[in-house]
């Protein structure tokens, strides 16, 4: 995956959404009751896959990954499955200077602020 990939601007974010309302209209129901915010899963999954890839490359258990920032392991999880309700920007962010992403990361939340201070807000 080259970084030109890995930002799924607005517009496409809401066509997929859209899109899959269209063939599952009971994931409307779903995403209100469990408060899931779909454009953001999907603007993030690129780089969550991206994530998780270079741990694996890297030669990184989620395990270790955790145990060198002092977290639970679920929060390692969080971020590779993007589970977008979940994820918090300081973990993510120690958790991507681990992996030497940074540069990466900032390319993506260029075009992804409105995500970023999402998971700032997460708690």
């Amino acid at each position: 995956m080259d970084n030109k990939n890995l930002v799924i601007d607005d517009q496409t974010a809401d066509a997929v959404v859209k899109r899959m309302l269209e063939v599952m209209p009971q994931l409307g129901v779903f995403m209100k009751a469990g408060d899931i915010n779909m454009k953001f899963l999907i603007r993030f999954q690129p780089l969550a896959e991206k994530i998780k890839i270079t741990r694996i490359k890297a030669n990184l258990t989620i395990k270790q990954a955790a145990q060198k920032l002092k977290i639970a392991q679920y929060k390692i999880k969080q971020i590779e499955k993007a589970s977008v309700n979940n994820i918090q920007l300081n973990i993510l962010l120690a958790y991507v200077e681990l992996l030497n992403m940074k540069k990466i990361f900032n390319y993506w939340a260029k075009g992804n602020q409105d995500v970023c201070v999402f998971f700032e807000k997460r708690k």
